[in-house]
């Protein structure tokens, strides 16, 4: 009788363990606290967007390039907030994520004791002939029970070896929670920094646009005339260039076209143009999309697409006033001979030469016109443009055969401009 005790008191133990300590009641309440806390940020955000948006939409004067500069400064001290709350709850996540791990790893050594005790205990018996077991009970019914109690013994190993393997998937599944919390902690310092930036770069240009004088207001118009000109035949010859490669190109060289093959490049997917024809506010500028735009708040992070390795990192701008074309951007050659462009970036964050992962952060939004902007711009967004090009890779020059692709330098525009087979990036997102 006295070894059913025990083994009663070993499935006792075990099933004991199978609890975890819960993380503290006030953690998790801080934790709910700060998602609310980014829930309303990001309405807030939302709506200084529209309204940033929906200035722009309208004639650019002195007056109205102010109003851009105050509701993206507003925009950009919201995102400041959102990064700052983010990381608290990032961290206090990690907190949580540490009292499960240290359970976990707790659960687990109680269970391997557990498991190693029924063990010896299943060894001892198994040793034991089945007559002797039962004739050194004090009854039949005392030996009967015993074997029965060994017989369960057995079972119970195994589902608790079965537990024990579940309980150590769960904790695998944490260890990959860690690394992606410092991940997103990364991101969140990075987009942090860059905002900070770039609101100190909003508030020089308000002060400079507060200082215009009247006859000054009447000369930012021919200004504004000249630069909008000069952006409509830089955006025509680089189209014209663009037009010559897509008529003769082969487009039975793509990769099958499906869902996938690249991931979004920002979070909180919101279209605001697509590929094909331009829109009403934009033809003026060009005459073909030859990407799809993504509407992102100044600051927010760009992830490249699928992996491959940074063949260039450039801006064309000129300077306050002069936004030529993409601005700041990024593009990544991958191995299925496709390449993707990100532009009207606010910072940069790869350099020409490295390889990137997909979904690693290589950059932030910006796209704002005006003062402050990045590229020819109605608005904070990202371009984002997909081409076919071989594997001979990018040219130094304008590409002259119909399966190559290279970069133009286009006065007055500084930099580069990436020129090729562009195709709707749309095919290959999910």
């Amino acid at each position: 009788m006295k070894i059913v005790i025990i083994l009663f008191s070993i499935f006792y133990f075990l099933f004991s363990t199978m609890t975890y300590a819960a993380v503290p009641q006030q953690l998790q309440d801080e934790i709910s606290k700060k998602a609310s806390e980014l829930q309303e940020l990001n309405k807030q955000m939302q709506e200084t967007q529209q309204a940033l948006e929906s200035t722009q939409q309208r004639g650019r004067t002195i007056e109205r390039e102010i109003k851009t500069t105050e509701q993206s400064i507003n925009q950009l001290n919201l995102g400041i907030k959102t990064n700052e709350i983010q990381l608290q709850k990032l961290n206090l996540e990690a907190e949580a994520l540490e009292y499960e791990i240290v359970n976990t790893e707790s659960t687990i050594e109680l269970k391997r004791k557990a498991i190693g005790q029924l063990l010896r205990e299943v060894q001892q018996k198994d040793n034991e002939p089945l007559l002797a077991t039962l004739l050194k009970n004090g009854s039949l019914a005392d030996g009967v029970m015993e074997i029965q109690g060994l017989m369960d013994l057995n079972s119970g190993l195994s589902v608790e070896i079965t537990n024990l393997r579940q309980i150590k998937i769960f904790l695998d599944l944490k260890l990959s929670d860690v690394s992606e919390n410092k991940q997103k902690t990364s991101w969140e310092k990075s987009s942090l920094a860059n905002r900070k930036v770039v609101v100190e770069d909003q508030k020089t240009a308000q002060k400079r646009l507060l200082s215009q004088t009247a006859s000054q207001a009447q000369t930012f118009q021919q200004q504004l005339a000249e630069l909008e000109k000069k952006q409509e035949e830089i955006s025509l010859e680089i189209e014209e260039l663009e037009h010559r490669l897509q008529s003769q190109f082969d487009t039975g060289l793509l990769p099958l076209k499906r869902p996938g093959v690249f991931a979004y490049p920002v979070e909180n997917v919101r279209f605001t143009q697509g590929y094909g024809p331009a829109g009403a506010s934009t033809r003026r500028f060009y005459k073909f999309h030859n990407g799809v735009d993504f509407g992102v708040p100044v600051g927010a992070p760009v992830f490249a697409a699928t992996e491959g390795v940074v063949v260039a990192v450039d801006n064309n701008d000129k300077g306050a006033w002069k936004n030529y074309q993409y601005g700041k951007y990024i593009l990544i050659q991958h191995d299925n001979n496709l390449s993707t462009l990100y532009a009207h970036l606010s910072g940069q964050v790869v350099k020409v030469g490295d390889s990137v992962t997909r979904g690693q952060l290589i950059g932030h939004s910006g796209g704002a016109r005006g003062t402050f902007g990045s590229g020819i711009s109605t608005g904070p967004h990202l371009h984002f443009t997909a081409y076919y090009c071989g594997s001979v890779g990018w040219l130094q020059n304008v590409p002259r055969d119909s399966q190559l692709c290279g970069f133009a330098s286009i006065p007055p525009a500084v930099g580069r401009v990436p020129i090729g087979a562009h195709i709707d990036p749309s095919d290959y997102l999910p």
